[in-house]
């Protein structure tokens, strides 16, 4: 089997990653590695497909600008093209000349000729001139000539006089390609900055930018206990990953502006530093308890070529190119004799190999008559293996291979060990036992000992070029192609017996380590992804994919994933020529508990938490359990047939949904985020349907509706979204509708509390004025100490039943804020039992359910409560017991059922938040606490009122909300002032936080 074949077919193989449907794919955001070379369009336009120096073809969906898969081509030499149909084309027409009419436009270096019938009339040249030209578009639909250039900038010149117009310079290198859309509205243009961008043909501005979010990884290490794993990336970041603990972030340290090419953690469990090697002058020590990194050790003392990069890069920002092609830095087992080269791309060749002894102090120095070293491997401490080259290049690693030498030095006495046999083409070398040499060289692998000088000779097939070698705990692990890794136990007779093979990366393999502690392996690879294998089965257990600083997503080989907030844009699937973001598999896939277990991370509490929290989503989604779901994954599809505005406030959709496995569940609709159906939707689950066909009613507001449609089908799989804008320019008045509760009394006199009933009747009065009658209407209800039990939900309910979708809802809560001993969390009821909140106090989900299915888009829940933010569990503690012995401020808390710790871990609720998107949206409602999770709301005679109802209301009354000063406050600006004013008041020890907040739904309050 070819090498291409070999890689295609992996290719396909490794987008099975979530063990669902064919046609359905995982689509990391990885982009470019290298210089995009090529660009070309699909005939539809709907596909841009891009090559680049990295051996890739990437298709990028332009309704979403995200990339939806990718071909590894493995380097310019080799392509693989795949039908025109599938959106996949290779070749670029040549646009060095183009015709206007009679015009003939040409390039030549720097030169660009405007010509008719060979006259030329005039030339234009590029800004730098030493930089020539690389394309140059245009077609009927443009008044407009463009061509790119070599110096980063792309000329823009009318076609009328051919004058230049602008300059688009938003490209960081040479822009290598340009082509235009057929209706000339867009050009693309690809650089070697390793983005694609799409310029405004008409307006001549930046559109959009299309490049990946995550790194090759070039290195990894699991610390001296196995609690973490280090990776590096080649952008110079180090990440801290734990293992011991739930996360919702990467740590994420700069270390260099270039890649790092090794992480060497101590041995000492006294002593927790790590050694960063990178392409610099230097070694650098990583203080994981400072967060802080140091220089070790520098190849040269004095650079004056170093210092002046240095001066560049980190005083004034600018990036330029790695100072070193390779450093190279190892140890001994014990880490008391240690080596170290470099390979410089600038300055005189140094050709030198530093030896140190950390326990006698001395330094030596061996002047090798080779240009390069390639790899350095301390066997004991008398003896360091080199394996040296005249030439070493990534990119030419066939000369690499075919002119090395392996050469072993005697340390002491600075003389050469003679093998007896010349050792050239060597790929890669690990030493074994202070006594065995690892060495493969063309196709075979070589033990040699060097004891009794002797050698064993291991045949193996398709080794490529860039073969690697790891020896770790008696294990041997032997790249083959790159990307599948033979695995080899050793044994007693240093004879190799083949174990298995770990077999999934979709690039190089770059760098392996073994836990110390636990039953994991974990890989890293140029395809940006690091994965965990089983030490015993040799089973792949979990990929973790980094996609920003500290965002990241893990994916279970059963397809599970737990996935970082900010990662959801940077991460999705691809099905067909359409790019399918995460959350429509969320429902079922967004499973961390499951993860956890697969890898082995976390303890028991923390993946007991987890569960409960996703299955409490579930019942909140109206799933009750995922016992029925099946593996076999389907995406439902859903269309808008027609659309029709029967009134000047109404839009009447004709909506046809199929699932071709699953029964419908149910519709979803959205206006501006807000679930107009309930956070549960259009209910199809009981019809038993498989298809079906309709017409919704969906009401409208003043000014801009962005309608967004979405099917789930009884697997819990959500099809592709479709949306509509929808402008509604009839000025409609609105009503205001507020419901308050205000529990100063309650049954259990001893936690009685002074404002509460007075915060609901205060806002109430103040909101009823309707200064400049803002609102046509003001209704109110107020439920007042004895009233504020769990049955007065229901009035409630029926009372905000009658607002329309114009109108503007707001729920106010002051009271206690209590959390049971599971840390739920409840309002505290007049008739509760505070040392049991769940037998009568008011859950939050309950609270937050009058806001759920109501007609109004424009609604908000004001929460003046303790502990009404996002908890921890260890710090509620701690803030319950020290902060309610101040005499001049009461504070609403009652701290029934924090006194026990448990690890620090987040309640269901906060976890909630953090992994579902579809509860972050919620009710469409924003959610604004008084107060964080570890935080006791406060009240004072001084201010009359609790400290974040006194400032709501002084905010309102006073106008000093209105933070743009036009006359009129926002929510949003209420929303800022009340954060600002209430943390300052506090002297900090009182932040309001927001639970949930619909960023699309800004509206006036005042």
């Amino acid at each position: 089997m070819s090498k291409q074949n070999i890689l295609f077919l992996f290719f396909l193989l490794s987008n099975s990653i979530l063990g669902i449907t064919q046609d359905i794919k995982p689509a990391v955001q990885q982009g470019h590695f290298n210089d995009v070379k090529t660009i070309s369009l699909s005939e539809n336009e709907e596909i841009l497909t891009s090559q680049g120096n990295d051996g890739q073809t990437i298709r990028w969906d332009l309704k979403t600008g995200m990339q939806l898969d990718r071909i590894m081509n493995g380097g310019e030499d080799l392509t693989f093209v795949k039908p025109k149909a599938n959106g996949w084309i290779t070749t670029n027409i040549d646009t060095s000349t183009i015709q206007l009419n009679d015009t003939i436009i040409q390039i030549a270096g720097p030169r660009l000729t405007i010509s008719i019938n060979g006259i030329v009339l005039a030339v234009r040249t590029t800004q730098y001139y030493d930089k020539g030209f690389s394309k140059i578009v245009s077609n009927g639909k443009t008044n407009y000539l463009f061509a790119s250039s070599f110096d980063g900038l792309i000329y823009v010149y009318n076609k009328k006089d051919f004058k230049q117009v602008k300059l688009l310079k938003l490209h960081n290198s040479s822009v290598n390609d340009l082509l235009i859309s057929k209706n000339g509205n867009a050009v693309f243009s690809a650089s070697t900055d390793r983005s694609i961008i799409e310029w405004d043909a008409r307006e001549l501005i930046l559109k959009r930018r299309f490049h990946g979010y995550s790194f090759r990884i070039t290195s990894l290490a699991f610390d001296w206990k196995g609690s973490s794993i280090y990776l590096g990336n080649e952008i110079g970041e180090l990440k801290k990953f734990s293992l011991t603990n739930y996360s919702q972030s990467l740590e994420n340290y700069k270390a260099s502006n270039h890649a790092i090419t090794d992480i060497i953690p101590s041995i000492n469990e006294n002593d927790s530093i790590l050694r960063i090697v990178t392409l610099d002058n230097r070694i650098q020590t990583f203080h994981p308890k400072k967060n802080k990194f140091s220089t070790y050790k520098k190849y040269h003392r004095i650079s004056w070529k170093q210092s002046q990069q240095n001066v560049l890069e980190n005083g004034i920002g600018m990036y330029l190119a790695p100072a070193f092609e390779k450093t190279i830095f190892d140890y001994n087992d014990d880490q008391t004799v240690m080596a170290y080269s470099g390979n410089e791309i600038n300055g005189r060749l140094r050709r030198k190999i530093i030896f140190e002894n950390k326990n006698t102090g001395k330094r030596k120095v061996i002047r090798s008559d080779w240009n390069k070293t390639k790899k350095l491997n301390v066997i004991n401490d008398t003896l360091i293996a080199v394996l040296k080259t005249n030439d070493f290049n990534i990119e030419e690693m066939v000369s690499a291979q075919q002119d090395s030498e392996l050469t072993i030095w005697k340390i002491k006495k600075k003389k050469l060990y003679s093998f007896g046999t010349k050792y050239i083409n060597v790929s890669d070398v690990e030493s074994y036992k202070n006594q065995f040499l690892f060495i493969l060289k063309n196709d075979s692998l070589i033990i040699w000992n060097l004891k009794s000088n002797t050698e064993k000779k291991l045949k193996i097939k398709n080794l490529h070029l860039g073969t690697k070698i790891w020896i770790k705990n008696d294990l041997c692990f032997i790249s083959d192609y790159g990307i599948n890794i033979l695995v080899f136990k050793i044994d007693e007779k240093n004879e190799l017996n083949y174990q298995g093979n770990l077999f999934g990366h979709d690039g190089m393999v770059t760098c392996l380590d073994i836990s110390p502690l636990k039953n994991l392996i974990a890989t890293g690879s140029t395809d940006a992804t690091l994965r965990f294998w089983s030490l015993d089965s040799l089973k792949h257990l979990g990929t973790l994919i980094p996609v920003s600083r500290q965002d990241f997503i893990i994916i279970a080989p059963t397809g599970e994933y737990q996935i970082t907030k900010k990662a959801y844009q940077k991460f999705g699937f691809s099905s067909g020529t359409n790019f399918i973001y995460p959350a429509q598999f969320d429902l079922k896939f967004n499973m961390p508990h499951i993860v956890l277990k697969s890898i082995g991370i976390g303890n028991n509490d923390g993946i007991h938490l987890l569960e409960n929290a996703y299955l409490k989503r579930l019942k909140r989604m109206g799933f009750e359990n995922n016992k029925n779901w099946k593996e076999k994954t389907s995406l439902p599809e859903i269309n808008i047939i027609s659309k029709n505005k029967i009134s000047s406030s109404q839009m009447e959709l004709t909506i046809s949904a199929e699932d071709k496995l699953y029964t419908l569940d149910r519709i979803n609709v959205f206006v501006n985020d807000v679930p107009v159906y309930g956070s549960r939707g259009f209910s199809l689950s009981e019809k038993n349907i498989f298809k079906w066909e309709d017409k919704l009613i969906v009401n409208l507001i003043n000014g801009t509706n962005k309608i967004e449609i979405s099917l789930l089908n009884s697997n819990g799989i959500e099809s592709l979204r479709k949306t509509i804008l929808v402008e509604q320019t009839e000025e409609n008045k609105s009503n205001l509708y507020i419901v308050a509760f205000g529990a100063s009394e309650y049954l259990e006199k001893g936690h009685n509390l002074s404002y509460p009933d007075k915060d609901a009747k205060d806002l109430c009065a103040l909101l009823s004025t309707n200064p400049k009658n803002i609102f046509q209407n003001v209704y109110s209800k107020s439920v007042i100490d004895k009233n504020f039990t769990k049955e007065t939900l229901k009035d409630c309910k029926i009372f905000l039943e009658s607002a329309k979708t114009q109108d503007v809802v707001i729920v106010f809560v002051a009271g206690h804020g209590v959390l049971d001993k599971n840390l739920d969390y409840y309002l505290a009821t007049y008739d509760m039992d505070f040392s049991n909140p769940s037998e009568k106090g008011l859950p939050y989900e309950e609270l937050e359910s009058l806001l759920d299915g109501i007609a109004p888009l424009k609604k908000v829940l004001f929460l003046d409560a303790c502990h009404s933010g996002e908890v921890d569990k260890e710090e509620v503690e701690l803030l319950a017991t020290n902060t309610t012995t101040n005499s001049k401020v009461k504070f609403r808390n009652a701290g029934a059922g924090i006194q026990k710790k448990n690890l620090g871990l987040k309640t269901t609720s906060e976890l909630m938040s953090e992994l579902f998107t579809d509860l972050r949206r919620g009710t469409g409602a924003t959610v604004i606490s008084s107060a964080g999770g570890v935080e006791s709301a406060m009240e004072s005679d001084e201010w009359k009122n609790g400290l974040f109802t006194y400032c709501l209301l002084h905010g309102l009354k006073d106008k000093v909300a209105d933070t743009n000063k036009d006359g009129e406050i926002w929510l949003s600006e209420l929303q800022s002032y009340l954060r600002k004013e209430v943390t300052e008041l506090s002297n900090g020890a009182q932040q309001p936080t927001s639970r949930i907040e619909n960023l699309s739904m800004d509206f006036r309050v005042w």
